[in-house]
């Protein structure tokens, strides 16, 4: 048996050595040749052969003394702490789970060793001087030394007893799941877990972890779950509402019963969550990123996951979900004094109106009978404030309607042309009307034209508008204008003012351009919202109705100021 193979050509020399006497020698000339690092990997399990030959101590020490810089990768345990410590007295040691075989690169140079057999022990050394392979184990060295920790920290941990924290990303997907059931079967006093959608819901369902959760706690483990929540859901969890219940559990004729400590809180889609989240008794976390969440199967749905035993990171993670279990709570608690105050509203708006009916029917009738002219400006005057009431209890109805989804349309065909004629007449009775002038101005080859909409709510949206032009102008002219468009001009409207394209169908737009005093700056960004308003008159609900009754049409409305400095024009659109 040879002791030494050789591998030569005018690049580089490899050699495969046996014998205990040609590795010494061999490690002696790697250690000289050194001459800024000198990096090695391996188990130490023994007194390490560096400390054990002086000439390799020497070397290395008076490599060191120059500048050089030695280091060591290897695993730390209970039966190896006194080795490392010798070596940390001259090499830069770091801690790395899993560490077998050995190697050693330097600046030019690389070696690796390995045991043939287990039972009977012939080391080996594999040496060569290849540029290409000393690079790329240089390469692989610093990958493991980055990955790797420090051993003083991990010699504290197993002196002291303290588990070690380390944070791993897991790539496939079988050891994820291995992780997810584990880390649910080691919980002893708390799960907390965020699904990120139903579907993730339901994949958690197939794959077991809904059952399992389910056992733990019917064991007493409190389940803390927040997920975008639909009634078909509750189902899944076994419950029928968010708070704990109990079971019975029939079996062999007995009766058990167990409290179930299994919470569970909606939480809204639009925190647009692509995790599933899992942490357990507040020690340890896994992250599961959401890939593909139209997939059926957990394999194909998932990406990477993160499992962390980090007490700042587990702790920042209880931290972010208590705070979206706090904020579901006080949207619960919102929802009931939201509740409370329309019930209220709706009571108080139909209260008013009950009363202002008959004022305004008694007052026409006083109007028909009284002759003194003074006296019929005293009714006027009751009457037109009566109406202003019955339109304010009329926008407060309408504002709760829309709010809670509830805005029912009645739509018949009817001549927009008359309805824009009669919002006009309607107009007058207001007390700047007699300082203004409306023009109406068809654009159209029809006398007439007809739609299909709810006319009720359309001729108040034209109301409204008119009403606003009035308010905000002191003297001049109102100009109404109606004109039927192709899609293309809708479309290059409706994206000059920042909205979605319109779809393959006729249009007819209606604008009030009045010569008032315009539109606020800053008012403008939220003109068409609740109580937007910089005026003292009026409660700054009518453009949010008349905004959502022309979206219920299919159309758009829109407002702008005027080229020229003097007022606002507001348009809307309705389908043909």
């Amino acid at each position: 048996m040879t002791n030494t193979t050789n591998f030569e050509n005018k690049h580089f020399s490899t050699e495969i050595l046996y014998d205990t006497q040609n590795i010494t020698e061999t490690l002696v000339k790697f250690y000289s040749n050194a001459k800024s690092r000198c990096d090695g990997y391996g188990v130490i399990n023994g007194p390490p052969l560096i400390t054990e030959s002086n000439r390799i101590y020497n070397i290395l020490q008076n490599f060191k003394s120059k500048g050089g810089r030695v280091r060591h990768i290897t695993e730390v345990k209970a039966d190896n702490i006194k080795y490392c410590k010798q070596i940390m007295e001259f090499v830069e040691l770091r801690h790395l789970e899993g560490v077998k075989g050995g190697m050693a690169v330097c600046d030019n140079e690389y070696i690796t060793t390995a045991t043939t057999r287990e039972s009977s022990s012939f080391p080996h050394l594999f040496y060569s001087n290849g540029k290409e392979i000393v690079e790329q184990q240089q390469h692989i060295f610093e990958i493991l030394w980055n990955k790797a920790i420090s051993s003083e920290e991990r010699i504290k941990e197993i002196v002291e007893g303290i588990p070690r924290e380390h944070t791993e990303v897991i790539t496939n997907t079988l050891q994820t799941k291995k992780v997810y059931f584990d880390l649910i079967e080691k919980s002893e006093k708390e799960i907390l877990i965020i699904f990120p959608s139903i579907n993730a819901v339901c994949r958690q369902k197939r794959l077991g972890i809904i059952d399992l959760l389910n056992q733990k706690a019917i064991e007493g483990i409190e389940v803390k779950i927040l997920t975008p929540i639909i009634e078909d859901i509750k189902e899944i969890f076994f419950i029928n509402d968010k708070v704990s219940s109990t079971i019975h559990n029939t079996e062999n004729g007995k009766s058990d019963r167990y409290k179930k400590r299994f919470l569970i809180q909606e939480v809204s889609q639009q925190q647009e969550i692509k995790f599933t989240v899992l942490i357990v008794d507040k020690k340890y976390v896994l992250t599961i990123e959401l890939k593909d969440n139209s997939k059926s199967s957990f394999e194909e749905a998932v990406g990477l996951s993160t499992y962390s035993n980090s007490k700042p990171g587990v702790l920042s993670y209880v931290s972010i979900f208590e705070n979206f279990w706090q904020q579901t709570e006080l949207y619960e608690k919102l929802k009931v004094n939201e509740k409370m105050q329309k019930d209220f509203i709706n009571i108080a708006a139909h209260e008013l109106r009950t009363p202002i009916q008959p004022i305004i029917v008694l007052t026409d009738i006083l109007n028909k009978r009284i002759k003194d002219n003074e006296q019929k400006k005293y009714l006027i005057s009751i009457k037109r404030n009566a109406d202003r009431l019955r339109r304010l209890a009329n926008d407060i109805l309408d504002v709760s309607k829309i709010d809670s989804g509830q805005l029912h349309l009645n739509k018949q065909p009817f001549n927009l042309t008359e309805a824009i004629l009669n919002a006009i007449s309607e107009s007058q009775d207001q007390d700047k009307y007699k300082e203004i002038k409306i023009n109406f101005i068809k654009i159209l080859e029809e006398k007439e034209l007809f739609v299909v909409a709810d006319e009720e709510q359309i001729s108040r949206v034209l109301f409204n508008l008119l009403s606003n032009a009035i308010k905000f102008t002191d003297k001049g002219d109102i100009i109404v204008t109606m004109e039927k468009t192709n899609s293309d001009k809708i479309k290059d409207i409706h994206k000059i003012q920042g909205m979605v394209q319109a779809e393959e169908i006729n249009y007819i737009i209606v604008k009030i351009k009045d010569s008032g005093i315009g539109i606020h700056a800053e008012i403008m960004p939220r003109l068409f919202s609740k109580f937007a308003s910089k005026s003292f008159q009026g409660t700054g609900l009518g453009l949010y109705i008349s905004k959502s009754i022309i979206e219920a049409h299919g159309g758009k409305i829109w407002a702008e100021n005027n080229e020229d400095g003097r007022g606002a024009t507001f348009s809307f659109s309705l389908p043909l």
